[in-house]
């Protein structure tokens, strides 16, 4: 009867959190390094725990949520694949082919679950995450891929003529 009761409360917070049309609510944001010289303002913090210490990276996202378009489990619990629409795969490319060394902070719901060093240009606009990501944010990140999915395939085609 415990499970029962704890799965209804799950279904229940799940459900309110995906109001009648409304996103989910999950944030996933991708940022690159930036100079410890930037102003304070214009900067966020990220802790590093391997080794210990800490950098730096733009408060604006350079890739926002609202251009992943697919999620894939990965080989690991917490792992995933994402996918870009085609502007995002165009910001992934520029951003690894003019920030190599510097690192990528990928944040989900304002914490860090990876922050690689960039060493190569990502030209096919997938991201692997190597783990960090709960089953609950998971589903929601896939209703957030699944949504822009539908809203960049239903876009307006620009006229060639």
């Amino acid at each position: 009867m415990h499970k029962l009761a704890c799965l209804v409360t799950t279904c229940l917070l799940i459900g309110a959190t995906l109001h009648a049309g409304s996103r989910p609510r999950v944030l996933l944001t991708i940022h690159t390094e930036v100079s410890e010289i930037t102003h304070p303002d214009k900067r966020l913090e990220i802790p590093l725990n391997v080794p210990p210490g800490k950098f730096f990276v733009g408060k604006v996202p350079d890739i926002p949520q609202s251009l992943l378009i697919k999620i894939e489990h990965g080989t690991r619990p917490g792992a995933a694949m994402l996918t870009f629409d085609p502007s995002g795969t165009r910001l992934l490319r520029n951003i690894t082919a003019t920030n190599r060394g510097r690192r990528l902070a990928i944040l989900l719901n304002g914490r860090v679950i990876f922050s690689p060093v960039i060493d190569a240009t990502i030209t096919n606009g997938m991201l692997y995450i190597p783990g960090g990501i709960f089953p609950q944010e998971f589903q929601q990140l896939e209703l957030v891929a699944k949504q822009n999915a539908r809203r960049f395939k239903n876009r307006p085609k620009p006229d060639i003529n």
